[in-house]
């Protein structure tokens, strides 16, 4: 689940249900006083599913945004759907098709209006990141980048600059570790930029450099007995 506030003060919660009669899931979008008295909720179809994380609000329009995925002839493709914060209602709600299995974790609104979602999809070999910046008044996409290192690349957070820039915060599997790793995208310039974060996963410790998509790795030590690091 997830919760924003709107301008007025009111609460926009994003829940995931589960049917335990039919096995079966679906999410709601509800908006509710500071005291917790309902304005309206709004339950999505249950073809469409989140894991919960991808909310955003822009009290400039009082639109609400949702990110998920829905299966489309067996592949998950990624949806954001947008809603009238007044009351609930849907404006549009699109389905991205980037030829693998993807979803839209997280979204957030850039300066412009504009919502950017960033998720992950499966290539059919590994996982990568899949960053995308949508026009705020059909959802058609202005740019979609990816993010595909040696192995699996997810992200669950993010947020987006006062000059456009993403911040996508996440794991990549390198060198047969998995550890935690921030990228950082400028939204005027279509190329990935430098993001380093240096890292410890079971007493290796490395530095990573995402440049063009693409993650080096640097200073790899073993942290705990010296063992030989390729």
């Amino acid at each position: 689940t997830s919760v924003e506030y709107d301008s007025a003060g009111n609460v926009i919660a994003l829940f995931n249900h589960f049917n335990d009669e039919g096995g079966g899931s679906y999410y709601s979008v509800g908006k509710y006083t500071t005291t917790g008295a309902k304005i309206w909720t709004a339950r999505f179809d249950d073809e469409f599913y989140t894991d919960g994380w991808g909310l955003a609000v822009d009290n400039d329009t009082d639109s609400i945004y949702v990110a998920g995925e829905t299966d489309v002839e067996g592949q998950d493709n990624a949806t954001l759907t947008k809603l009238d914060s007044t009351d609930g209602s849907v404006l549009w709600s699109k389905i991205y098709d980037f030829g693998f299995s993807s979803q839209s974790s997280v979204v957030d609104v850039a300066s412009d209006g504009n919502p950017v979602m960033v998720g992950y999809a499966y290539n059919g070999t590994d996982d990568y990141v899949a960053t995308t910046k949508v026009d705020e008044a059909d959802g058609s996409v202005i740019w979609s980048r990816a993010l595909d290192g040696q192995a699996d690349e997810e992200a669950y957070g993010m947020a987006v600059g006062p000059t456009g820039e993403v911040v996508a915060i996440g794991y990549m599997e390198q060198l047969g570790v998995s550890d935690g790793v921030a990228t950082l995208y400028a939204d005027n310039n279509l190329n990935w930029t430098g993001g380093v974060l240096g890292a410890t996963s079971n007493g290796v410790a490395f530095s990573v450099t995402v440049t063009a998509g693409v993650a080096t790795f640097s200073n790899i030590s073993d942290t705990i007995g010296n063992r030989p690091v390729d």
